[in-house]
């Protein structure tokens, strides 16, 4: 369980429920726990559930969108 973080938790569950696609952006300085809150996130969700998730890059700050790009193979 998550210390400290339970409004967040519980505000993304919520937007993860609904039957709309929703968006969410978490941001940040380092090493306050973004990505243990969006791990946390993801073991709460139902296993059929589709859930897309990014980060970005270290080195990648100079270019905020970076991380919206998509790169055809």
């Amino acid at each position: 369980m998550m210390v400290g973080r339970d409004r967040e938790l519980k505000t993304l569950t919520k937007l993860a429920a609904s039957d709309q696609p929703k968006v969410a952006l978490i941001a940040g300085e380092p090493g306050i726990g973004k990505t243990r809150l969006i791990n946390e996130l993801l073991t709460t969700l139902p296993p059929e559930q589709l859930a897309l998730v990014g980060h970005a890059e270290p080195g990648s700050l100079s270019r905020p969108y970076e991380v919206l790009l998509v790169i055809p193979v």
